[in-house]
C-alpha cells in the first residue's frame, strides 16, 4: 500500500470495538475483516490453555 500516493508503508493502528484500521500518516480508515480480527485477537485466549 503507498502512503500518499508515496511509496512509504502505511501506519496501521487497530481498533477492536469498532473494527477499523487506521493510519496514522495518512489517516485513511479502512474495516478490518473478520479473518483480520481473529488473527489480532481470536488466537490469544487459544495459547494460554496448556
Amino acid at each position: 500500500m503507498n502512503c500518499h500516493k508515496i511509496s512509504e508503508a502505511h501506519v496501521w493502528r487497530y481498533s477492536k470495538h469498532n473494527k477499523m484500521r487506521r493510519c496514522l500518516k495518512c489517516k485513511s480508515r479502512i474495516a478490518i475483516t473478520a479473518e483480520e480480527f481473529a488473527q489480532k485477537w481470536g488466537m490469544h485466549k487459544k495459547s494460554k490453555s496448556v
